[in-house]
């Protein structure tokens, strides 16, 4: 069981790589050449092609409180249909940006992350045997990219299940075979981020988190 540190230790890892701070960016938009997610918004970058990024702006409308409910409703069925062309909509973009300032959207998007992407993420990881809150961070990370069932399947081809690993390769973990499979996946996407370690204070994270 993962302390609550290390819950907001391993997100804020996934958030410095999606939007370049640790607590993460409520109201980024991104849409990156050849990303297959398409429109990505978000603390974590949820995107238009898995169909969450319509789940999220339904949950939002639907808060009796949410100040941008009024103008963002017009838009669930094109989300719903994962309509490419909502990419470059200027006025949705602009409504999510100014929507990421709204508290009501930042606590839907907290639940909606945690629902959908850490909840699984700590089940897959507990499934295959992680041991460590960097293993459950790197299948958060995987879940998030929609790839982790993918990188688990490589990976089990050509090392073996992690019971298995566990004989051969012990004191080796898992881990270190997921991550190449992972780095191959994402590395044309890669941008430099630097993080002050300052901004992690607020995270409680420090050099001896585990």
């Amino acid at each position: 069981m993962l302390t609550d540190l290390q819950k907001r230790c391993a997100q804020a890892i996934v958030n410095v790589f999606e939007t370049g701070r640790p607590l993460g960016n409520y109201g980024s938009v991104t849409l990156l050449a050849g990303d297959t997610g398409h429109l990505t918004y978000g603390r974590a970058q949820t995107t238009l092609t898995s169909g969450n990024l319509y789940l999220l702006i339904k949950a939002y409308c639907e808060a009796s409180d949410a100040a941008f409910a009024d103008q963002l409703r017009p838009y669930l069925d094109a989300l719903d249909l994962r309509d490419l062309a909502l990419d470059n909509n200027a006025a949705l973009r602009q409504f999510l940006r100014e929507a990421g300032d709204d508290p009501v959207m930042r606590r839907e998007q907290d639940a909606f992350f945690d629902r959908v992407y850490w909840a699984p993420a700590v089940a897959s990881a507990d499934y295959i045997g992680a041991q460590t809150a960097l293993g459950t961070a790197v299948v958060y990370d995987s879940r998030i990219h929609g790839s982790w069932h993918a990188m688990r399947d490589r990976t089990n081809e050509r090392f073996g299940a992690p019971a298995a690993l566990t004989v051969a390769l012990s004191p080796a973990p898992p881990r270190v075979h997921v991550l190449p499979r992972r780095r191959q996946r994402v590395e044309p996407l890669l941008v430099a981020v630097t993080v002050p370690l300052g901004h992690w204070s607020s995270l409680g994270c420090t050099a001896t988190s585990r």
